[in-house]
């Protein structure tokens, strides 16, 4: 007659963790088991219960799966009937500190005898058909807290519980900082000690890694350097890989901006104005690259006759400066020495209003904003970092 094993939420919990005391003498016992498996819906669901951190569900829900239509597994239905029986039982034997999924489990064995494979680990249980999972959960709660630590999944062949390795953790701390061309990316180690090497995976837009090679096989290591990276926006993504070939799920994506530049923009509220309407201006300034950039801001108006002038915050009172035009040491800057930190973004606001009086010349007048690079300007050699934003509008008397 082929052999049946009862196993318990005791046996589940202690073969899925790693530190339980008993969790060799579970593994060894579950590879030498011939025969079938008996266990029951609510031991499943105790299981699952157990395991339901987020990182957990998708393996314990693979493992219960694999049981139902394994033809060496007998998983026990829970009926309304038998859950009656087991309460009955669970009710009258106020000598046994058995739970309900022990009392069910007591009635679950089916025809012919079968051993409790819990027991045999556990010989100093006086529980009777099981050891429940209040007791093992307890043990583990005050062992290790709520951290199970499991680190395996079971397959069933041949009527053998086999053990195999779950894929490596989500890699963490995934960034990356950028030196004109050159892009410095590193993260976190894994903690697994089988790991064989990390992908890298790149692409051009968000969630798609389609550069031709992507995923890149880095090694193992937490740190790269890629030089010469042509200007452009990515996106990047790391995986983890074991020596079975086992692929972690992605870790947090990140964008690199390579050979992005500071950028400066002005806009008015109108693109045509007459006497008495009012005139806005608004600039919004942004450093989309990784590093700390410093600038020196210029804010300005040119007339329709060619004359320009600049506004001038010196004095913490907004005036606009003339200038020569062919000469930009008259230029006068906004803010000298701007440090915009990586990220920085300014939104589009308002700097400059007025009602436009009568009088003023006729045409068109471009408003311009512009950075520099420190002290360029004014010694005569003006180094532009982007480009000048300009905003055109009319005035007609």
């Amino acid at each position: 007659m082929k052999s049946r094993y009862f196993a318990d939420s005791f046996f589940y919990l202690a073969f899925f963790n790693i530190r339980d005391r008993h969790h060799q003498q579970v593994v060894h016992m579950a590879q030498q088991l011939e025969g079938t498996i008996v266990t029951t819906d609510v031991i499943l669901l105790e299981l699952a219960d157990a395991f339901c951190e987020p990182d957990d569900r998708e393996e314990i829900g693979r493992f219960i799966r694999q049981l139902w239509v394994s033809s060496e597994v007998e998983v026990v239905e829970i009926t309304r009937e038998l859950l009656q029986r087991g309460l009955t039982l669970f009710e009258s034997r106020r000598d046994k500190d058995w739970s309900l999924t022990d009392c069910i489990s007591l009635l679950s064995g089916g025809s012919g005898a079968y051993v409790n494979v819990s027991l045999q680990v556990n010989a100093g249980a006086k529980t009777g058909a099981s050891t429940s999972l209040t007791l093992a959960q307890a043990s583990l709660y005050d062992q290790y807290g709520q951290d199970l630590s499991w680190n395996h999944t079971v397959k069933t062949t041949n009527g053998k519980f086999t053990v195999a390795e779950f894929a490596p953790s989500t890699p963490t701390g995934l960034k990356a900082t950028v030196d004109g061309k050159t892009v410095y990316i590193q993260w976190q180690a894994n903690s697994e000690t089988n790991l064989d090497h990390y992908n890298l995976y790149v692409g051009y837009s968000s969630k798609n890694y389609d550069m031709t090679g992507s995923p890149f096989n880095v090694g193992n290591i937490t740190s790269l350097t890629a030089p010469d990276v042509p200007e452009g926006i990515y996106y990047l993504a790391l995986s983890a890989v074991n020596s079975n070939g086992q692929e972690s799920s992605l870790s947090e994506e990140i964008k690199v901006v390579v050979g992005a530049k500071p950028s400066i923009t002005i806009s008015s509220n109108a693109s045509s104005y007459v006497p008495g309407d009012t005139l806005s201006l608004s600039f919004s300034l942004s450093n989309p690259t990784a590093t700390t950039q410093i600038v020196d801001v210029f804010l300005g108006i040119v007339a329709p006759d060619g004359s320009i002038y600049f506004f001038d915050y010196s004095s913490f009172i907004l005036k606009l400066v003339p200038a020569r035009v062919d000469d930009s040491r008259t230029f006068t800057p906004a803010k000298t020495s701007f440090e915009l930190s990586p990220g920085y973004d300014f939104p589009l606001t308002p700097f400059f209003s007025m009602t436009l009086p009568t009088g003023l010349p006729e045409g068109t007048y471009q408003a311009f904003a512009a950075l520099a690079e420190p002290g360029s300007v004014q010694a005569g050699s003006p180094k532009i970092m982007g480009e000048i934003s300009i905003s055109s509008f009319t005035y007609s008397p």
